[in-house]
């Protein structure tokens, strides 16, 4: 069955505003809360109204309904209304829960989740690794497994509740008429059981501090500062909730050859002025141990890139490397003995007007030497 346009179900107008709009809802909570009407779809429309308050008493929400539709929350990506809510919605309103809806005992809740920060070597962010972890959580106490009872006293039902988690109480509400509330049970916060003996190494609480080594893998190409989420490794969930999430973020070491520009490797490699200006063929490591030849044209100039394609970083969680961008370092000697002081003489002179440009700054740095 098509839903209803909110709208509709409120009985507002598009243009409502914020105030009218909580009118409406407060209007036809009243009219439809099981406890006052006792008609077969009563609960059915009171979910209804206050599905319909959820989305456009929130501006937000509001906004991209008035957009999309009911294909608003498709469109997001996140659920727009909270139907397991709908007793603290008319707490709000109203100063009490709903009864006959099964009471606010306490949910299940996720574990808390936890983080941490792993240092990686250049080569590990670059290929991947295998890596131990050892974190401190909040886990269940092993000796009660997490009942709070001390061994052999197990807990008891909740006198107060008498084992439901929830109490009733029945109000008179002027100009709504007698609501029966149920409520958590503030003796037993909502669990329907009470401990007489607690557990003497948790004392009571269920949980107690342990180590744990926790063992993953780090996908090749991470970047410094990038965080990897591992599912359900955090600590325990509440009332039989799931565990939560454990977030690792990558400290990545410097290399002593190499930087990294995204996938890009960058290497810069001295040449000496003869092997720059002859051309030569030198050896230059990869990121990998081993090494590989680069053709040093003749004429090279100080700062030149040579590209070396797929031999960079690997791509995260994708296919293919980024290349390895090697810049050329001219290296000018800083000692000379009078033979070569002589030679490099007769180079500049040999030379003479077409030291101009980038050769003219060149040569100049030579000349230097020279005097």
């Amino acid at each position: 069955m098509a839903k209803r346009d909110y709208y509709e179900v409120l009985g507002v107008s598009r243009t409502a505003s914020g105030n009218e709009i909580k009118r409406a809802f407060r209007k036809m909570a009243q009219q439809f809360h099981p406890d006052r009407n006792k008609e077969a779809d009563a609960e059915s429309r009171f979910k209804e109204v206050a599905e319909a308050y959820q989305v456009l008493g929130d501006d937000q929400k509001r906004q991209m309904y008035d957009r999309y539709g009911h294909d608003a929350e498709r469109m997001t990506g996140s659920p727009f209304v909270d139907m397991g809510d709908v007793g603290s919605l008319f707490e709000q309103f109203f100063g009490m829960g709903m009864g006959g809806s099964g009471g606010r005992t306490r949910r299940a809740r996720a574990g808390n989740d936890l983080k941490a920060t792993v240092s990686l070597s250049f080569g590990e962010a670059a290929f991947g690794a295998t890596k131990d972890l050892d974190i401190d959580i909040m886990d269940l106490c092993d000796r009660c497994d997490g009942s709070g009872a001390e061994p052999g006293h197990p807990p008891e039902p909740c006198s107060h509740c008498h084992g439901h988690g929830s109490v009733r109480t029945r109000q008179e509400v002027p100009l709504f008429g007698s609501v029966v509330s149920e409520q958590t049970c503030p003796v037993c916060g909502g669990s329907g059981q009470q401990i007489t003996h607690r557990c003497r190494q948790c004392y009571g609480d269920k949980r107690t501090p342990v180590s744990r080594t926790v063992n993953f893998s780090v996908p090749a190409g991470v970047s410094d500062g990038q965080r990897l989420r591992l599912s359900g490794r955090g600590e325990p969930g509440f009332n039989g909730g799931p565990p939560g999430d454990l977030y690792v973020e990558f400290d990545i070491r410097p290399h002593p050859t190499f930087t990294r520009e995204g996938t890009d490797l960058l290497l810069n490699v001295p040449v000496t002025v003869p092997q720059a200006t002859l051309g030569t063929v030198i050896s230059i490591p990869m990121l990998e141990g081993d090494e590989e030849p680069l053709e040093i044209p003749p004429g090279t100039q100080p700062g030149t890139v040579f590209r070396k394609r797929a031999k960079g970083i690997p791509r995260l969680q994708s296919h293919g490397r980024g290349d390895m961008l090697i810049t050329v370092e001219v290296v000018i000697p800083t000692r000379l003995d009078e033979r070569q002081k002589e030679l490099f003489r007769e180079l500049a002179d040999a030379i003479g007007e077409e030291a101009h440009g980038e050769r003219r700054g060149f040569f100049s740095r030579i000349q230097e030497l020279l005097s």
